[in-house]
């Protein structure tokens, strides 16, 4: 067996670990003012088309819809419910524009959905790029149930 590191020349340094498929790593503490992160592996499926999600996900599951209302059944369902935005106001906001919007309470008390869609595919896929990378957004997101973002600037005067 082998195994083939490539790094930068720029780079002086790296932390690698190789491991046994039944090994763990154990989580905090610091190394060299390194942050170590536990791995958990996720043994169960997360991700499902929205014809696949079931009253029990609906009922018992925090849920990351991805998709407005024209393209994601669930999404729909929360936009004719009045709790997120309807296929009009995406369309009255025009290209370039994208929401990611908490949902509290969405198909069952108790249970949140988040919604991360845009006026496209394009403008969905930059909102999934915010969540993706949330770390460098937060101070955004703080506090927000609905962030829109319009041409890439956060705006939180518009209403859900």
């Amino acid at each position: 067996d082998k195994i083939w590191i490539y790094y930068p020349d720029l780079q002086v340094s790296a932390n690698i670990a190789v491991l046994d498929k039944a090994a763990t790593t154990s989580s905090g503490g610091t190394s060299s003012g390194t942050t170590v992160k536990q791995a958990v592996p996720i043994k169960t499926s997360i991700a499902k088309l929205d014809s696949e999600v079931t009253s029990a996900d609906k009922s018992n599951k925090n849920l990351i819809l991805v998709g407005g209302p024209a393209v994601n059944s669930l999404v729909a369902d929360l936009a004719a419910a009045g709790k997120t935005w309807t296929r009009d106001q995406y369309v009255t906001q025009g290209a370039g524009s994208a929401i990611m919007n908490l949902v509290a309470d969405a198909f069952t008390t108790g249970k949140s959905a988040l919604v991360i869609a845009g006026h496209s595919a394009a403008d969905t896929r930059l909102v999934s790029g915010i969540l993706q990378n949330y770390d460098d957004h937060a101070s955004e997101l703080v506090g927000k149930n609905l962030a829109v973002w319009k041409n890439g600037v956060i705006s939180s005067s518009l209403s859900a």
